[in-house]
């Protein structure tokens, strides 16, 4: 998964000389963890995802690789998630039928998210986000 080592590759280039160690004990996951997430291993939650993005202040969108710039805006705090794909798909004037027929996404997994009962993967905000064609960040209402 192309994402997934350019996450990695992107993390070690942000952390630097940084103490991962104690940047993940900052972020309150393992440091197994923050080594997985080094090797390459596998993808943050999405909040962690966010954690990362606001500790190093740049995008999540440059993080995942989507972007060769850090930031290119003022960062917003992320919304809570149903709340914002609710005013995300009112924008791009997509029913919640159409997503989930056109992502292929399915209905219990969208309700889930639109009622606030879990939040998406970081897979899945990437899907989202080509498939509405806006950034991560957009998606989370980092960016507006």
């Amino acid at each position: 998964m192309v994402i997934l080592s350019k996450f990695a590759e992107r993390l070690r280039e942000c952390l630097g000389e940084e103490n991962s160690a104690r940047l993940a004990k900052q972020l309150n996951v393992a440091r197994s963890t923050m080594f997985e997430w080094l090797r390459g291993s596998f993808l943050p939650s999405t909040r962690s995802l966010v954690l990362l993005a606001e500790h190093f202040s740049c995008s999540a969108d440059y993080l995942l690789g989507l972007t060769e710039l850090p930031a290119e805006y003022e960062l917003q705090p992320v919304l809570p998630f149903g709340q914002r794909l609710r005013e995300v798909l009112g924008l791009f004037s997509v029913t919640q039928y159409r997503l989930e027929k056109e992502t292929e996404i399915s209905s219990s997994v969208v309700y889930s998210w639109l009622t606030g009962q879990a939040e998406p993967t970081v897979e899945s905000l990437v899907r989202l986000a080509e498939y509405l064609g806006c950034s991560v960040d957009f998606l989370l209402g980092r960016e507006r």
